[in-house]
């Protein structure tokens, strides 16, 4: 079974490559904050206290700010 952090680098790598981004993650205390840059622009920053919702909260913001379309194979 895959893990909260498996499924945030499994939709953060595509579009790393994509858009052409970076990500930081700090861990001071009980703050966990993580931050998705393009270009030195700062564009997604999350912090929770949770480490586990930090990252849930992160990938659906990563969907939400950069949609990668489906490739459909044409038939024919």
């Amino acid at each position: 079974m895959k893990t909260i952090m498996d499924l945030f680098y499994e939709t953060y790598s595509p579009r790393q490559k994509f858009y052409g981004l970076t990500m930081s993650l700090k861990e001071t205390g009980r703050e966990h904050t993580i931050r998705i840059r393009k270009r030195d622009k700062e564009v997604i920053k999350v912090t929770e206290e949770d480490r586990t919702q930090c990252y849930h909260n992160a990938t659906k913001e990563l969907i939400r700010c950069f949609p990668i379309e489906q490739k459909t194979e044409r038939m024919g």
